[in-house]
């Protein structure tokens, strides 16, 4: 009996564990769209040209499609991956095909033909995830998915069959020495140039201005319309900079934009309305835009209303050429045209986008003998944006110039030299707040550069690092500017500075940065904060500037904050143990707005705001912490309230002050709109009288400081944060 029993629990025993391999399903997190989400289904095993891939991301189910990261895979199968951060756009070349997915966008591109997925490309743990079947198949490769073993297998196909129809040539590219001719695309065909509505002047009586409106066209398209009570006697309109500025004589503003809030659109990022004079009445309406976008304004029939609309910028003519030694480039279209420009690596190329405007060149690809060239190319990157691409010989300077309906760039000879930008990033990763860029200097023959005495000056609220090299290396890096405008860095600057060499850094983000060397090179290694520092605190000194904040007696509650945080920032750096970073240092402003901003930007695990208390009654006394009660832990398991006891605690005992407790507010700009852990501790009271005096001594608040130290150092033993 014993034996049977036995048997047949040994068999049970086979039975779970063969059903629970059947079922098998693994858990894994994934954050993307701003959220995190728990992935339940069964492993997906990749097989490319015969061999199994394993990624740092594995391929994922979605709504019924497989995803899997770009580069991981596609670059196994020779295809070239680019990712552009301005757009969130991945394109994928391979052969003559060239496939652009838009980050959460159903519309993909084959050779500029539209394709509308099921499911679109997601930015998935820091890894840019595409929907295999189409993108492989789009290329050219075989794809096959068996259901039951749950393998992905991906082969090069032998005939390149596709799943869009391709006129493209295979023929070699014609190269053109453009040192002898210029080369020209251009297709003038049906070009009308665009004139200007006029405006008649009438004299009627004064109306009020009740609306303005942002009103969809179409997909892409919106129209501005100011709209009024009567008819408008009239209109003038200028631009300065990216801003229009539209007057209406004989009008007086009832609208008030600050209650407007502005509907998802591409153009328009700001309203102000103002009233300029009273007799005679006119207002003004400012529209703020977002690039440079041509525009025209006109009245509506019965002059009720003014509209503004955005003119889409047709492109015609492309002409390039080289003489003595400096290559340019013309690009012409029917309205005023503007570009931007950025610099990529590996290879090196300067890639130049015409906001809001359409194409009449098609694709167009050539090789062409230059000294700074290799080729150029162009498409309609998007359906708003014609792109024109020159892959360079090195890293040459750039200038541009507009000019009414056409743009001149000069490409040329650097003053910089030994010095090249890298910001490939060796594909990976596609998020920025993960990725590296470098400045590589070739090391001097002839003269010795000692790394540990290069100078670092961190101006992190300036978005500037300098870079200080003991001596005068003019001679060898040359001087200059570097133009870049990526994601993260706008221009290097290379000078000399005294005695001393200065590469200046401009960036559009907050960086730090590593420097490191090999036998042949310095690398000057751009970071992200959280890439270099395990534990990262913001220290927000309340009011500054223009807002003083409380005022008693003639002083002014900015100073003390100041004067805390000042010495607060001292102990932590003296610590070492933790990166502190501050909204303001001096007598500045910040706005709300900016101080969150900054907070992100350095990407701070921790946010403390520093003030002071005040009331209409002396008897408030005592310290306490405010903070916004509807945060989520984070990882470590640390929310705003478990913080705010914390510093709350350590604070009024450092001080032997009255406890006044932590207080949950939900109306607080800082505290609501900063995604770490964040408090505002308000030291004291400067109305109470004893308070108000002790607040005035400079041991009172340094004892402050070291109670708000303490509790940071608290904080970060008890909740560490572990990195990638």
């Amino acid at each position: 009996m014993q034996k049977v029993i036995g048997g047949v629990y040994v068999a049970l025993i086979l039975l779970v564990i063969m059903y629970s391999s059947s079922i098998n399903t693994y858990a894994m997190t994934l954050e993307y769209d701003g959220k995190t989400h728990e992935y339940t289904e069964k492993p997906i095993e990749l097989v490319v040209d015969g061999k199994r891939l394993d990624t740092v991301v594995p391929p994922i189910i979605l709504n019924d499609r497989t995803l899997v990261p770009a580069r991981d895979v596609l670059e196994k199968l020779g295809a070239k991956v680019n990712w552009d951060e301005k757009y969130k756009q991945i394109d994928v070349t391979y052969g003559n095909k060239i496939i652009i997915l838009t980050i959460n966008s159903k519309t993909a591109y084959i050779n500029q033909i539209t394709n509308e997925l099921d499911v679109p490309a997601k930015l998935i743990n820091g890894k840019t995830m595409i929907p295999v079947a189409f993108v492989a198949r789009g290329l050219g490769f075989k794809v096959n998915w068996d259901e039951k073993s749950r393998i992905v297998t991906i082969n090069k196909s032998t005939n390149n069959e596709t799943i869009v129809k391709d006129n493209t040539s295979e023929e070699p590219l014609k190269t053109y020495d453009i040192t002898k001719a210029i080369l020209e695309w251009k297709n003038d065909k049906d070009i009308e140039k665009y004139k200007s509505y006029s405006m008649t002047k009438k004299n009627y009586g004064d109306v009020n201005i009740d609306d303005v409106k942002l009103i969809k066209v179409d997909n892409q398209n919106i129209n501005a319309v100011i709209s009024s009570s009567d008819r408008i006697s009239n209109v003038t309109h200028k631009r300065i900079d990216n801003k229009i500025i539209i007057d209406i004589d004989n009008s007086i503003m009832e609208f008030n934009a600050n209650k407007y809030t502005i509907i998802e659109n591409a153009f328009i990022k700001g309203i102000t309305t103002t009233q300029v004079s009273k007799k005679p009445n006119k207002s003004e309406i400012v529209l703020e835009l977002k690039d440079y976008f041509n525009y025209d304004v006109s009245l509506s029939q019965n002059r009720k209303n003014v509209v503004i609309r955005f003119l889409k910028n047709e492109i015609y003519d492309m002409q390039l050429s080289e003489k003595r030694e400096v290559a340019t480039l013309y690009i012409k279209g029917t309205l005023k045209t503007n570009v931007t420009a950025f610099r990529l690596t590996d290879p090196d190329r300067i890639v130049f986008d015409i906001p809001y405007s359409y194409s009449k060149l098609e694709s167009k690809t050539a090789n062409v003998t230059s000294k700074y060239i290799k080729s150029i190319r162009t498409s309609q990157f998007e359906e708003s944006v014609t792109r024109f691409v020159i892959d360079t010989i090195g890293q040459p300077k750039y200038d541009i110039e507009l000019k009414n309906d056409s743009v001149k760039i000069k490409i040329m000879e650097s003053e910089y030299k030994n010095i090249t930008y890298d910001n490939n990033n060796n594909g990976n990763n596609d998020n920025i707040n993960e990725r590296s860029t470098k400045i590589i200097l070739t090391k001097p023959n002839k003269k010795i550069i000692d790394i540990s005495q290069i100078k670092v000056t961190d101006n992190y609220l300036q978005k500037n690092l300098q870079i200080t090299f003991p001596g005068d290396f003019t001679s060898e890096f040359g001087n200059g500017e570097i133009k870049i405008n990526d994601e993260r860095i706008n221009n290097v600057n290379v000078s000399k500075r005294g005695s001393n060499t200065a590469i200046d850094i401009y960036a559009s983000t907050i960086l730090t940065c590593n420097i490191n060397e090999d036998d042949k090179y310095i690398y000057v290694e751009l970071l992200k904060p959280k890439q270099k520092y395990s534990k990262i605190v913001l220290i927000d000194a309340g009011h500054g500037g223009s807002d003083p904040g409380a005022t008693v007696s003639g002083l002014y509650e900015k100073n003390i904050n100041l004067a805390i945080t000042t010495k607060l920032e001292d102990l932590i750096e003296d610590d070492g143990d933790i990166k502190v970073y501050v909204t303001r240092n001096k007598d500045t402003y910040p706005t709300l707005p900016d101080r969150v901003k900054i907070a992100e930007d350095v990407q701070a695990d921790i946010f403390v705001s520093v003030h002071n208390n005040a009331t209409l009654s002396e008897k408030a006394i005592g310290t306490e912490t405010l903070y916004f009660p509807l945060t989520t832990k984070n990882i470590a398991g640390l929310d705003a309230k478990i913080l705010a006891e914390i510093i709350q605690s350590t604070v009024s005992d450092e001080l032997d002050s009255k406890d006044r407790g932590i207080i949950g507010r939900t109306d607080l700009y800082l505290l609501k709109n900063t995604t770490m852990p964040a408090i505002i501790v308000e030291i004291g009271y400067m109305t109470n009288p004893s308070e108000f005096e002790k607040l005035q001594k400079s041991f009172y608040t340094d004892d402050a400081a070291n109670g708000i130290f303490k509790a940071i150092k608290k904080v970060f033993k008890q909740y560490e944060l572990k990195r990638n």
